[in-house]
């Protein structure tokens, strides 16, 4: 007979936490773990910020391992991973593969950049392709900002 437990690991980002918890094909929450991760102020103000992504995926290791110390290996089975972030953080990635940026869910650099969007798009012609108001934590307010503010790794990115 088959003692093995089905888990779907998920893995959650917060401001400056991530949680991950284990849960059975069930939907039954059997293990979490957590750990803080560390923030860049990139200016002054701090509307700014950026992650150290080697941080990050450490404290994301350290929780999966953390949680699955309540398992022997013989008795789970992985059968998915989910992610799930309140506002959605941005990472850009250059033809090889490597950060070069890494932007938490609070960075609001990209509000230097409404005017870019505001002088692209009616505040209803974004609606109708994004389905929200322009929100100035979202990718494409950042992304602008990289284009008009640092050029040099505007031009690196690759993938977001």
């Amino acid at each position: 007979m088959n003692n093995s437990v089905d888990i779907i690991i998920t893995i959650d980002v917060s401001s400056n936490n991530v949680k991950v918890g284990l849960v059975t094909d069930k939907l039954k929450l059997v293990s979490t773990a957590n750990q803080t991760f560390s923030l860049i102020e990139d200016d002054i103000d701090g509307f700014a910020k950026s992650l150290d992504t080697d941080d990050l995926w450490s404290k994301i290791k350290v929780c999966i391992k953390d949680s699955l110390k309540k398992f022997n290996s013989e008795n789970i089975n992985i059968i998915g991973i989910s992610s799930c972030a309140q506002r959605i953080g941005i990472v850009f990635l250059d033809k090889d593969g490597k950060v070069i940026y890494g932007g938490p869910n609070n960075d609001l650099r990209g509000i230097d950049s409404a005017y870019l969007i505001e002088d692209k798009f009616s505040e209803e012609e974004l609606f109708n392709i994004t389905a929200h108001s322009p929100s100035l934590l979202f990718g494409l307010a950042r992304i602008l900002w990289f284009q008009e503010e640092e050029e040099e790794i505007y031009e690196k990115i690759d993938k977001v």
